[in-house]
């Protein structure tokens, strides 16, 4: 691997240009001068951070170096169901995708490092020397995303485990946005191409909340630039310039939940049109993660993701 010192300068470049793009100013090149030296800093502790973790992806692993990474910007998160999920041969993870922590969460989770985690091509990630090896970069374009889809084909025949998040954008928080079950809705239809060249592929789906701060994404800054999903993105990077700057004041409660394992063949044989299924699996275990969420936050006074919020 390169020099640490290098390949975190490397790191905060895109860092900077990214988090520029997501306040839409990166096309303004008198605003992004001024506003650049302002990121500076938070974008240079996350980028010795980021590189940190994927020196430990290269040297311990994936899963360890997710646990590691969740140290620093939330060591609050839980799971249920986790102890179901398949130590080896093909697996598939559809999650939904309320922020960047989740694929942390879920990794951090699972009990093998084959994990593939299938995204959009955040420009910073591509930096990234370990991590990229883990990464299968999706696109909107219809010829290269059926090369997307060969490629997790090719890693479940290989035995190998993956995570996808079929939305293909940020989800609704389930904490506290009550519009995160009509949000399945938008799951693509690949799933079931998926398991119908791999159907001996486990399906596991899943569930996460709690990845989102919701005083910034009521934020009136956020709220003016920004809707819907791509809203809830510019609030992520500024709750995490306030983690660097200030460790410890934004308090996340990261929670995921993971379904049983089941086998496409077995859903095959059962169902002729595979994603209804899918879906209405993925609404009655976003009830299962609601009630969750309900009990815990009656356990704690309703401090954290109010359950007042939870639809």
């Amino acid at each position: 691997m390169d020099n640490l010192a290098a390949y975190t300068r490397t790191l905060r470049k895109a860092i900077i240009a990214e988090t520029l793009v997501a306040m839409g100013l990166s096309k303004t090149r008198v605003v992004k001068r001024l506003v650049s030296p302002f990121l500076y800093l938070p974008a240079n502790r996350f980028a010795k951070l980021i590189a940190m973790y994927d020196r430990q992806v290269g040297t311990q692993g994936f899963q360890s170096a997710a646990r590691n990474f969740l140290q620093d910007f939330s060591s609050n998160y839980s799971t249920q169901g986790a102890e179901l999920l398949p130590t080896e041969g093909p697996l598939l993870i559809a999650s939904n995708h309320p922020g960047t922590l989740d694929g942390f969460v879920i990794g951090a989770s699972l009990p093998r490092d084959d994990l593939k985690i299938v995204l959009s091509g955040v420009p910073f990630t591509r930096s990234l020397q370990s991590t990229r090896d883990h990464l299968i970069y999706t696109t909107h374009n219809t010829h290269q995303r059926m090369t997307v889809v060969r490629s997790i084909i090719h890693h479940l025949r290989a035995g190998g485990s993956l995570l996808i998040f079929p939305s293909g954008r940020l989800d609704p928080d389930p904490a506290f946005l009550a519009d995160a079950e009509a949000a399945l809705d938008n799951w693509h239809a690949s799933l079931a191409v998926i398991l119908r060249s791999v159907p001996e592929t486990n399906l596991v789906l899943s569930i996460a909340s709690g990845m989102l701060s919701e005083k910034w994404l009521h934020n009136p800054f956020v709220k003016l630039m920004r809707d819907g999903w791509e809203r809830q993105k510019l609030a992520e990077f500024f709750q995490t310039m306030q983690q660097l700057m200030f460790p410890g004041s934004v308090t996340l409660y990261p929670k995921v939940t993971f379904a049983p394992p089941i086998r496409g063949d077995e859903l095959i044989s059962k169902n002729k049109d595979l994603m209804p299924v899918i879906l209405n699996s993925a609404a009655k275990l976003l009830q299962v993660h609601q009630s969750w969420l309900a009990h815990v936050n009656r356990q704690n006074g309703d401090l954290p993701n109010k359950s007042q919020h939870v639809k």
